[in-house]
């Protein structure tokens, strides 16, 4: 996590994704059926990194697990998986 200390803006962008993702994951909770994986872990490609991460809707928030320059695959700052 070294790397988003020394690129804020990237770390401003993983921030605002990762918030916006826990935002919609809590809401989705609340509708009939919206059982979640709670032990997921998620990926998401911002600004030429991956960013690994799992949610805590108990806690209302995430935690960022690894983070990895994608060397070469998609650096589109909206690709997301």
């Amino acid at each position: 996590m070294a790397q988003l200390q020394r690129k804020p803006e990237v770390s401003s962008a993983v921030r605002d994704r990762i918030l916006a993702v826990v935002d919609t994951a809590l809401e989705a909770r609340e509708l009939p059926g919206g059982q979640l994986q709670r032990d997921a872990r998620l990926l998401v490609v911002i600004d030429g990194y991956e960013v690994t991460y799992s949610l805590d809707l108990d806690r209302e928030c995430a935690t960022i697990i690894a983070v990895r320059p994608t060397a070469g695959r998609s650096a589109d700052p909206e690709a997301t998986r």
